[in-house]
């Protein structure tokens, strides 16, 4: 490892009471009764992006975060980050170092001037080291944690491969899981999971359904458990990673396009209309000069904010990367950022570099 950062922080500090999200809804945003809302909700000044790293994380194990997903606890005011841990200074063949992940975790206890690593979600993995994790999606429902995470039996050389399926996970701590379900939306080739509250009080599931043209697809549900499919679908065109907060009288949607994170807004969380694109064009912070990928958001008082992951070597015009799509270490490792959101004009905007140093 290269940078400070990497020196292993094998600090893995127990989290048991220490993960958790905030109970309090913010004014102005469509919330209900019910102080879970499916992300991140944390009071005013929390956490403190003025003052937060560029980047803000990089895993000191395999150099590989990807697809955060933000939780914030209450009690003490940390921070956890769950993360698709990404094999990325491991040498495979073809794509295997984006398959065989565990879901990382890392904590900040100092309103995100600083990351550690915190090990691994424990309980999830179905008995056998071949497991592929992508893309949790991590809540506090009352006292119950629930996680829905793309799961892939062993490790495909190439993307699309695998049969990928939704599990849902339940934790009474948030770092030991037990299996609840395999998620069924009436489609067998589904990822990246994310579930919000709706102002009726069901629960609104979206992912990427390759079955529907590798759009999002959505079911609602009472309970968790039982879903009914909708018969719409957002987007023009393919993508991945759907994530959807609301904030400002709205329902927002984020999704990764491969050409920056395309936006959309709902009045009643169901119905969404494009919006614009974010984050395309290069930042100047460390490791942010590339388009952003797979975000999570969270709400923090009245301000929001998106985490994303970026590969910062994964630049137009390099060679490796576009005709082999094996490339070596430098091509496959990836770092989170995080920038504020901002609505302009009816239009959500963000300026990566607003407090770059």
């Amino acid at each position: 490892m290269k940078t400070k950062q990497l020196k292993a922080h094998h600090l893995i500090t127990p989290l048991i009471a220490l993960i958790g999200m905030a109970v309090a809804a913010e004014p102005g945003t469509p919330e209900s009764t019910d102080s879970s809302r499916g992300f991140a909700i944390a009071p005013k000044d929390s956490l403190m992006i003025e003052r937060a790293p560029a980047p803000l994380y990089r895993d000191p194990i395999l150099d590989g975060v990807a697809d955060p997903s933000v939780v914030y606890h209450e009690p003490d005011g940390s921070w956890l980050i769950y993360y698709t841990q990404r094999r990325a200074n491991i040498p495979t063949p073809g794509v295997a170092w984006a398959f065989g992940c565990k879901i990382g975790i890392a904590r900040s206890t100092n309103k995100g001037r600083s990351w550690l690593y915190a090990g691994t979600a424990k309980g999830i993995a179905c008995g056998s080291e071949l497991d592929t994790f992508w893309a949790p999606h991590v809540f506090k429902d009352g006292e119950l944690f629930h996680m829905f995470v793309t799961y892939i039996e062993t490790i495909p050389d190439r993307f699309g491969g695998g049969n990928p399926t939704i599990r849902h996970y339940t934790s009474d701590d948030g770092l030991n899981w037990k299996f609840s379900d395999v998620v069924d939306t009436g489609s067998d080739d589904i990822i990246d999971a994310a579930v919000v509250k709706l102002p009726d009080q069901r629960w609104l599931l979206v992912f990427r359904d390759c079955n529907a043209g590798s759009r999002t697809a959505m079911c609602v549900s009472k309970d968790l458990k039982t879903w009914e499919r909708l018969p719409q679908a957002v987007g023009e065109h393919r993508h991945e990673a759907p994530v959807i907060f609301s904030w400002k009288e709205r329902y927002w949607m984020l999704i990764d396009e491969w050409e920056g994170l395309g936006a959309y807004v709902s009045e009643d969380g169901l119905s969404y209309e494009r919006n614009g694109r974010i984050l395309k064009e290069p930042g100047r912070r460390p490791d942010d000069g590339v388009r952003a990928s797979h975000p999570g958001v969270a709400v923090v008082g009245d301000r929001a904010f998106v985490f994303y992951h970026t590969h910062p070597d994964q630049r137009p015009g390099v060679e490796e990367w576009e005709t082999t799509n094996t490339h070596t270490y430098q091509y496959k490792r990836s770092s989170l950022q995080i920038a504020e959101l901002k609505i302009s004009d009816g239009k959500l905007v963000c300026d990566r570099d607003q407090y770059a140093k």
